[in-house]
Protein backbone atom coordinates (compact mmCIF):
# COMPACT_ATOMS: atom_id res chain seq x y z
CA UNK A 1 0.00 0.00 0.00
CA UNK A 2 2.43 2.48 1.06
CA UNK A 3 4.60 1.71 -2.48
CA UNK A 4 0.65 3.15 -3.96
CA UNK A 5 0.69 5.90 -1.83
CA UNK A 6 4.12 7.04 -3.09
CA UNK A 7 2.82 7.13 -6.94
CA UNK A 8 -0.34 8.91 -6.18
CA UNK A 9 -0.69 11.23 -8.64
CA UNK A 10 -3.23 13.06 -11.32
CA UNK A 11 -2.67 10.27 -13.86
CA UNK A 12 -3.09 7.45 -11.29
CA UNK A 13 -5.97 9.23 -9.82
CA UNK A 14 -7.92 9.37 -13.07
CA UNK A 15 -6.79 6.19 -14.49
CA UNK A 16 -8.39 4.41 -11.47
CA UNK A 17 -11.31 6.41 -11.27
CA UNK A 18 -12.02 5.56 -15.07
CA UNK A 19 -11.34 1.79 -14.45
CA UNK A 20 -13.74 2.35 -11.06
CA UNK A 21 -16.21 4.35 -12.91
CA UNK A 22 -16.37 1.59 -15.53
CA UNK A 23 -16.77 -1.32 -13.53
CA UNK A 24 -19.05 0.27 -10.58
CA UNK A 25 -20.66 3.22 -12.26
CA UNK A 26 -20.30 6.49 -13.38
CA UNK A 27 -23.08 7.29 -11.31
CA UNK A 28 -21.69 4.90 -8.12
CA UNK A 29 -18.11 6.25 -8.13
CA UNK A 30 -17.13 7.90 -4.88
CA UNK A 31 -13.99 9.22 -3.33
CA UNK A 32 -13.91 6.35 -0.60
CA UNK A 33 -13.89 3.57 -3.03
CA UNK A 34 -11.40 5.38 -5.22
CA UNK A 35 -9.43 5.55 -2.51
CA UNK A 36 -9.58 2.13 -1.58
CA UNK A 37 -8.41 1.34 -4.61
CA UNK A 38 -5.26 3.02 -4.87
CA UNK A 39 -4.04 1.96 -1.19
CA UNK A 40 -5.29 5.72 0.52
CA UNK A 41 -7.20 7.57 2.78
CA UNK A 42 -9.71 9.64 1.10
CA UNK A 43 -8.23 12.77 2.69
CA UNK A 44 -4.98 11.89 0.30
CA UNK A 45 -6.94 12.49 -2.78
CA UNK A 46 -7.52 16.24 -1.61
CA UNK A 47 -3.96 16.49 -2.80
CA UNK A 48 -5.13 16.33 -6.42
CA UNK A 49 -8.31 16.62 -7.06
CA UNK A 50 -10.97 19.13 -5.24
CA UNK A 51 -14.19 16.40 -4.53
CA UNK A 52 -15.79 14.22 -6.11
CA UNK A 53 -17.88 17.15 -8.71
CA UNK A 54 -13.83 18.07 -10.16
CA UNK A 55 -13.34 13.82 -10.48
CA UNK A 56 -16.39 13.98 -12.48
CA UNK A 57 -15.42 16.75 -14.29
CA UNK A 58 -11.72 15.11 -15.06
CA UNK A 59 -14.20 12.13 -16.20
CA UNK A 60 -15.90 13.95 -18.57
CA UNK A 61 -12.68 15.92 -20.08
CA UNK A 62 -11.07 12.20 -20.56
CA UNK A 63 -14.56 10.97 -22.10
CA UNK A 64 -14.60 13.55 -24.60
CA UNK A 65 -10.89 13.83 -25.32
CA UNK A 66 -11.06 9.79 -26.18
CA UNK A 67 -14.06 10.32 -28.41
CA UNK A 68 -12.87 12.93 -29.87
CA UNK A 69 -9.60 11.22 -30.99
CA UNK A 70 -12.14 8.06 -32.18
CA UNK A 71 -13.63 10.36 -34.43
CA UNK A 72 -10.93 11.92 -35.57
CA UNK A 73 -9.07 8.64 -35.93
CA UNK A 74 -12.08 7.17 -37.84
CA UNK A 75 -12.47 10.05 -40.42
CA UNK A 76 -9.04 10.72 -41.66
CA UNK A 77 -8.45 10.62 -45.06
CA UNK A 78 -12.73 10.82 -45.74
CA UNK A 79 -14.63 13.21 -46.67
CA UNK A 80 -18.78 14.30 -47.11
CA UNK A 81 -20.72 11.27 -46.76
CA UNK A 82 -18.22 8.66 -46.23
CA UNK A 83 -16.86 11.30 -43.13
CA UNK A 84 -20.83 11.43 -41.45
CA UNK A 85 -21.01 7.81 -41.92
CA UNK A 86 -17.28 7.11 -40.32
CA UNK A 87 -18.20 9.54 -37.27
CA UNK A 88 -21.78 7.93 -36.68
CA UNK A 89 -20.01 4.84 -36.31
CA UNK A 90 -17.14 6.02 -33.84
CA UNK A 91 -19.85 7.80 -31.26
CA UNK A 92 -21.49 4.34 -31.28
CA UNK A 93 -18.55 2.55 -30.93
CA UNK A 94 -17.80 4.58 -28.39
CA UNK A 95 -21.31 5.02 -26.50
CA UNK A 96 -21.25 0.83 -26.63
CA UNK A 97 -17.65 0.11 -25.55
CA UNK A 98 -17.67 2.82 -22.59
CA UNK A 99 -21.29 3.37 -21.35
CA UNK A 100 -20.50 4.51 -18.16
CA UNK A 101 -17.82 6.67 -19.74
CA UNK A 102 -20.62 7.90 -21.52
CA UNK A 103 -22.65 9.01 -19.04
CA UNK A 104 -20.05 11.11 -17.98
CA UNK A 105 -21.36 13.36 -20.76
CA UNK A 106 -23.90 14.14 -18.40
CA UNK A 107 -22.61 16.98 -16.55
CA UNK A 108 -21.30 19.20 -19.60
CA UNK A 109 -23.78 21.27 -19.62
CA UNK A 110 -24.22 22.94 -16.23
CA UNK A 111 -20.70 22.37 -15.89
CA UNK A 112 -18.59 25.70 -15.43
CA UNK A 113 -14.91 24.11 -16.07
CA UNK A 114 -13.53 26.53 -18.95
CA UNK A 115 -11.33 23.14 -20.25
CA UNK A 116 -14.87 20.85 -20.00
CA UNK A 117 -16.52 23.68 -21.95
CA UNK A 118 -13.19 24.05 -24.72
CA UNK A 119 -13.09 20.45 -25.35
CA UNK A 120 -16.41 20.50 -25.74
CA UNK A 121 -16.33 23.09 -28.35
CA UNK A 122 -13.39 21.42 -29.94
CA UNK A 123 -15.00 18.23 -30.44
CA UNK A 124 -18.43 20.44 -32.10
CA UNK A 125 -15.77 22.15 -34.16
CA UNK A 126 -14.18 18.87 -35.95
CA UNK A 127 -17.66 18.20 -36.99
CA UNK A 128 -18.32 21.33 -38.31
CA UNK A 129 -15.17 21.25 -40.03
CA UNK A 130 -16.79 18.05 -41.32
CA UNK A 131 -18.92 20.13 -43.47
CA UNK A 132 -17.48 22.54 -44.72
CA UNK A 133 -17.50 21.41 -48.17
CA UNK A 134 -21.17 21.52 -47.74
CA UNK A 135 -20.86 25.56 -47.37
CA UNK A 136 -23.90 25.33 -44.93
CA UNK A 137 -25.03 28.91 -43.56
CA UNK A 138 -23.44 28.68 -40.27
CA UNK A 139 -27.02 28.50 -38.18
CA UNK A 140 -27.77 25.69 -40.64
CA UNK A 141 -24.34 23.81 -39.42
CA UNK A 142 -25.97 23.73 -35.82
CA UNK A 143 -28.79 22.94 -36.63
CA UNK A 144 -27.18 19.72 -38.38
CA UNK A 145 -24.98 19.08 -35.96
CA UNK A 146 -27.97 18.99 -33.32
CA UNK A 147 -29.69 16.94 -35.49
CA UNK A 148 -26.80 14.38 -35.77
CA UNK A 149 -26.11 14.24 -32.35
CA UNK A 150 -29.74 14.21 -30.56
CA UNK A 151 -30.29 11.18 -33.20
CA UNK A 152 -27.32 9.44 -32.42
CA UNK A 153 -28.17 9.96 -28.48
CA UNK A 154 -31.12 8.40 -28.57
CA UNK A 155 -30.49 5.60 -30.44
CA UNK A 156 -27.62 4.24 -28.15
CA UNK A 157 -29.26 5.56 -25.30
CA UNK A 158 -31.89 2.87 -26.28
CA UNK A 159 -29.95 0.07 -27.11
CA UNK A 160 -28.11 0.46 -24.10
CA UNK A 161 -31.39 -0.20 -21.75
CA UNK A 162 -32.15 -3.10 -23.86
CA UNK A 163 -34.62 -1.64 -27.05
CA UNK A 164 -34.33 -2.63 -30.52
CA UNK A 165 -35.27 -6.89 -30.09
CA UNK A 166 -35.45 -8.57 -33.50
CA UNK A 167 -38.63 -9.81 -32.61
CA UNK A 168 -39.77 -6.91 -35.34
CA UNK A 169 -38.10 -8.72 -37.96
CA UNK A 170 -35.82 -5.50 -38.49
CA UNK A 171 -32.11 -5.24 -37.10
CA UNK A 172 -31.38 -3.19 -35.28
CA UNK A 173 -27.73 -2.46 -37.56
CA UNK A 174 -30.35 -2.36 -40.41
CA UNK A 175 -32.47 0.95 -38.34
CA UNK A 176 -29.27 2.34 -37.43
CA UNK A 177 -27.95 2.46 -41.36
CA UNK A 178 -30.87 4.32 -41.71
CA UNK A 179 -30.69 7.33 -39.58
CA UNK A 180 -27.28 7.63 -41.21
CA UNK A 181 -28.45 7.78 -44.68
CA UNK A 182 -31.17 10.30 -42.97
CA UNK A 183 -28.36 12.58 -41.93
CA UNK A 184 -27.00 12.52 -45.83
CA UNK A 185 -30.77 13.65 -46.66
CA UNK A 186 -31.25 16.45 -44.43
CA UNK A 187 -27.93 17.57 -45.19
CA UNK A 188 -28.71 17.52 -49.16
CA UNK A 189 -32.07 19.56 -48.03
CA UNK A 190 -29.63 21.94 -46.76
CA UNK A 191 -27.75 21.95 -49.87
CA UNK A 192 -31.05 22.40 -52.01
CA UNK A 193 -32.13 25.40 -49.38
CA UNK A 194 -28.95 27.23 -49.66
CA UNK A 195 -28.85 27.19 -53.65
CA UNK A 196 -32.70 28.32 -53.72
CA UNK A 197 -31.79 31.18 -51.77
Amino acid sequence: MMGQKRGLDDEAILSAAVTLAESQGFESLNLQSLAAALGVKPPSLYNHINGLEDLRIRLAQFALEFMEKSIRDRVVGRSREQAIREIAAAYRSFAKKHPELYKAFSIIPRSENAELKETAHSLQNTLIRILEPYKLKPHDEIHFIRFIRSSLHGFVSLEAMGFFHQGCGVHKEASFNEIVNMFIVMLKNYQKKRVRL
